[in-house]
């Protein structure tokens, strides 16, 4: 399975712990990860992205193209996020494959 001694240990040890309070399959789980949850959830982003499929002027906005800037601004307005950078706009855009109209 190409896989550490290590990795087998932790997750035998994962295993043995939890196989007292939990059913076969959830003890097969990974356990939650460290760190800040997401700021943005799914839907957020999906909306924000078909947004930037739009034209402005459908919108009620005097321009002919998104940028990355007023599409955050739209996405307050519309509120479907509270704030928003236009730089985490451009890496929505980017990581889906988008760019604004």
């Amino acid at each position: 399975m190409k896989c550490t001694r290590e990795t087998v240990t932790r997750w035998r040890r994962h295993w043995v712990d939890r196989s007292d309070d939990l059913p076969t399959l959830e003890r097969l789980q990974e356990a939650p990860r460290p760190g800040t949850p997401p700021k943005f959830t799914a839907e957020q982003i999906c909306q924000i992205v078909a947004l930037s499929c739009d034209k402005p002027e459908d919108h009620g906005y005097p321009f002919s193209h998104w940028s990355e800037n007023s599409l955050a601004m739209a996405a307050v307005d519309k509120k479907i996020v509270p704030s928003i950078s236009q730089r985490q706009v451009g890496r929505f855009l980017k990581s889906g494959r988008h760019s604004p109209r």
